[in-house]
């Protein structure tokens, strides 16, 4: 009975981790091929405007959805490990008022504070129509968030897969309409960014739809939704918010300040190389083509391998919550060994097929040679992603928040005081130098778990105890 049950929660997982990956790469293929669609229709300094732009727009977006997905997913699992389906529907009104919240407060700021944004943090007025644009999708984007991580937690990703795709067709289909009939070629960069970054906000509005509808028929819903009442603390009430909150802000203050310190380091890198010698536009194509083309191509493989990665979120959260440190071990060990195989053959590839790469998918001799650069640190990026999620599904959120504050705050320094004098070089030691941090303070406790997290946790509860 009990090897029957383990077969199948390793099936489910196998299944799930599949729909999720091939829906991942699918997207992230897509993504590829837009930034090549781009590239050609608003040229290289056209896609590092919108690169610029996005930058601002991920700081919102940080600020909008605040942890919401992994806290629906991290406390609805750890609900029903305990038996508390009821629990889980009471996590979801907490989580979807949460968002509802955080996204109306980012719009509203990102709308009034668009031309400060544009004028003075950017430097380019043409990012002002594109910010408020952008603004527009902030509540539905936290609202899905925690839809998202509500169906990550009873094991339906399928269904976010599906809202996904449905989502970048809206996009697509509406901005590459957009682009044809409405901005021909030379038409001004300005207009032609709007369009973009307007198609994919009508896009997060459809999605919303999509993934509510979802949530609304779902079956495990409604079974919840008959269970019965909970006690206060375990997800109603007072208790309820509470134990939200202590999800959620450990982990929203990591994301608000790294994404700040991000959101600083794109500014500072194409200020960085007109201090270099670079022109405005010159330093924007620069940035276009590392940013916007190059980390994208080499990260779409990665797809495959955070699908898988963010399972281990609620596998992790219940065998912490039953105390089950051997299956903790054996789920790390695992997945640290697969994702290494699977970053070494894909560093392989990449490295072979760089040139090519660079210039059937963006014409650009230029990307081929920083894709070969960023190979090298791949093994490492790679990992990192398991190990983010595996620290998350640990409840390591105060950890991961210095590591990741630390590592964005040395990027942010690095690229002041390295781009002016080394220009794009410097800008790609600076990606090596903060990646390498993050990962060796990230792994060190992630193994330390595997080694033996009970022994963690007493030590944990020490002061709880001795108080």
């Amino acid at each position: 009975m009990e090897n029957e049950r383990r077969y199948n929660k390793l099936t489910r997982f196998i299944l799930n981790g599949s729909a999720l990956a091939a829906t991942s790469l699918l997207l992230r293929g897509i993504g590829v091929a837009w930034n090549s669609f781009l590239n050609a229709r608003l040229g290289a300094a056209g896609v590092g405007l919108i690169s610029l732009t996005m930058s601002v727009y991920m700081l919102a977006v940080t600020f909008a959805t605040s942890a919401v997905g992994f806290a629906a997913t991290k406390l609805v699992a750890e609900a029903r490990a305990r038996g508390l389906p009821g629990g889980g529907r009471e996590v979801m009104k907490n989580c979807i008022a949460h968002a509802l919240v955080t996204g109306s407060i980012a719009c509203m700021a990102m709308t009034l504070g668009a031309d400060y944004i544009g004028k003075v943090w950017l430097g380019d007025a043409r990012t002002i129509k594109s910010l408020r644009l952008l603004a527009v999708s902030l509540p539905p984007i936290a609202v899905s968030s925690a839809l998202s991580g509500y169906f990550t937690a009873i094991r339906k990703v399928y269904k976010n897969a599906a809202t996904q795709l449905l989502e970048q067709f809206i996009k697509l289909t509406i901005t590459a309409a957009a682009l044809t009939f409405f901005a021909p070629p030379g038409s001004d960069l300005e207009f032609m960014c709007a369009l973009v970054v307007g198609g994919a906000s009508l896009a997060e509005g459809a999605s919303l739809v999509i993934s509510l509808s979802l949530y609304i028929l779902d079956p495990v819903r409604r079974e919840e939704a008959k269970s019965e009442a909970v006690p206060e603390g375990e997800g109603k009430g007072r208790g309820g918010i509470s134990l939200l909150l202590s999800v959620t802000v450990p982990l929203s203050v990591s994301a608000y300040v790294r994404s700040a310190l991000v959101t600083i380091e794109h500014i500072l890198v194409p200020r960085g190389l007109k201090k270099y010698g670079a022109g405005h536009e010159s330093s924007l194509a620069s940035y276009g083509v590392l940013h916007g083309m190059v980390l994208p191509l080499v990260l779409l493989p990665s797809s495959i391998l955070y699908s898988y990665s963010s399972l281990l979120v609620p596998e992790l959260a219940e065998a912490k919550a039953q105390g089950n440190y051997r299956l903790v071990r054996r789920i790390i060990t695992r997945a640290f060994l697969a994702a290494l195989i699977y970053a070494l053959v894909t560093s392989a590839v990449l490295w072979i097929w760089a040139d090519r790469l660079g210039m059937s998918l963006y014409k650009n001799a230029e990307a081929g040679g920083f894709i070969r650069t960023m190979v090298p640190l791949v093994p490492v990026m790679y990992l990192d992603i398991v190990t983010d999620c595996a620290l998350k599904g640990l409840g390591e959120q105060v950890y991961s928040m210095k590591v990741n504050i630390l590592d964005a705050a040395v990027s942010a320094l690095l690229v002041w005081l390295l781009v002016p004098g080394l220009g794009i070089t410097g800008y790609t030691a600076t990606i090596y130098i903060a990646e390498l941090l993050n990962f060796a303070l990230s792994v060190a406790r992630a193994a330390s778990y595997a080694l033996d997290g009970s022994k963690i946790e007493q030590k944990k509860n020490l002061p709880a105890k001795a108080a």
